[in-house]
């Protein structure tokens, strides 16, 4: 179990669907956030919305605090995953846009640790909703979170002459649902 490996897998996905702001804004659940997704600064204190501008540096500080401590509360939740990066990864990300008090409620919490994997990639599906309906953002996150769940680790690289040797078939995969939400943003946000 390496946190920092664990980390490191998650980050791209997790900023890239939180998204950066320098300034304080109410997320879409009505809290004060900042940065990629923080609502708790260094000391514990909340963000509020009359906090002043962050910089790239000190959101990565934040982000990094975040993270490391949703983790280690995710693998309190799912002990199963301690020897699973990949799931592990897709479940920090899910636990970050969701919380901890949702993961130990939630019928994907019984499943990993019964290690039902498909299953467990079809319930982090359904938490696409926010302010009662779907989105297409969250519907994305999911699909993107439940294709590194699934996605078994290996040390072999990609052998097909038209793709990018030193990638591995996640970064492949996250980069198309990736190339998707970017789309669907530039049409819906013109």
């Amino acid at each position: 179990m390496s946190l920092s490996k664990v980390i490191t897998i998650a980050e791209p996905l997790i900023k890239r669907f939180e998204g950066w702001r320098s300034k304080p804004y109410l997320c879409s659940a009505g809290v004060p956030t900042i940065g990629w997704g923080s609502t708790l600064y260094e000391n514990g204190d909340k963000v509020t919305l009359d906090d002043p501008e962050i910089t790239k540096e000190r959101g990565q500080a934040l982000f990094d605090l975040d993270a490391e401590k949703f983790l280690l509360q995710v693998y309190k939740a799912c002990p199963v995953l301690t020897k699973h990066d990949n799931k592990a990864a897709a479940i920090l990300s899910w636990t970050y846009n969701l919380g901890v008090a949702r993961l130990r409620s939630s019928t994907m919490r019984t499943r990993i640790n019964q290690e039902r994997w498909e299953e467990a990639a079809q319930e982090i599906k359904r938490w696409n909703l926010a302010a009662g309906k779907v989105t297409k953002g969250l519907v994305l996150r999911r699909e993107a979170e439940a294709t590194l769940f699934l996605l078994s680790p290996s040390n072999n690289k990609a052998k097909d002459s038209n793709v990018n040797k030193d990638e591995e078939p996640f970064e492949r995969d996250l980069r198309s649902v990736l190339v998707s939400y970017d789309k669907i943003i530039r049409v819906t946000n013109p």
